[in-house]
């Protein structure tokens, strides 16, 4: 019996997101300036909210109909990943003010959207 074959094309701003957070995860060691975290932290949800928007209009199934691709996800993905960047960007603020500075925070905020859009695209 063959193997139905992985379509990672469905999953791509997921995936970017998520290797994104690991990165950001090893950047955070060695940056002493957290202010640097927090824009990566951004950068990386506005590219994955760029390769959200070049998904309109595509649709599909893969890893066996356990992913769907249509209109309903590519509009929570993009909101998801815009909802990040306002929590990104009102936290920045709070957490500099209230002298928390903790790059973890950034790292784990992109981990739970990239799991809100994997729910939003589940089958």
């Amino acid at each position: 019996m063959l193997m139905p074959p992985l379509n990672f094309s469905l999953i791509l701003p997921l995936l970017t997101l998520t290797i994104w957070a690991c990165v950001l995860l090893l950047v955070d060691l060695f940056v002493k300036r957290k202010e640097i975290t927090a824009l990566l932290a951004a950068l990386g949800l506005a590219v994955s909210l760029g390769m959200t928007i070049s998904q309109i209009g595509s649709s599909g199934t893969g890893f066996n109909n356990m992913v769907v691709l249509d209109g309903f996800s590519i509009f929570v993905d993009a909101l998801l990943a815009v909802t990040g960047l306002f929590s990104v960007a009102l936290a920045y603020g709070y957490i500099k003010r209230m002298g928390i500075e903790r790059g973890e925070y950034y790292t784990l905020l992109l981990f739970s959207v990239a799991g809100m859009m994997l729910m939003a695209q589940a089958g």
